[in-house]
């Protein structure tokens, strides 16, 4: 979260917490599933493409994100 904020400076997040799906059809899940937490951080704000389709378009590939959330000091 630190390089996230670091890189992006004051960006607004999103969260989404997964459990397992509910009904009959998955009681088979078992000890496969597990609740996990996705931090999905909104630099952008959707216009007619994203919020008509669902899809979300990204300006930055994900190597250079990568790069540039590793490169980043988060001591100083």
């Amino acid at each position: 979260m630190k390089r996230l904020d670091k890189v992006v400076g004051g960006v607004q997040f999103n969260f989404f917490l997964h459990s397992i799906p509910h009904g009959d059809e998955f009681n088979n899940c078992g000890d496969s599933y597990h609740w996990h937490l996705e931090i999905c951080p909104r630099t952008s704000i959707p216009t007619s493409f994203e919020l008509g389709s669902g899809l979300f378009v990204s300006t930055v590939s994900p190597e250079e994100a990568a790069e540039a959330l590793r490169n980043v000091d988060i001591d100083g």
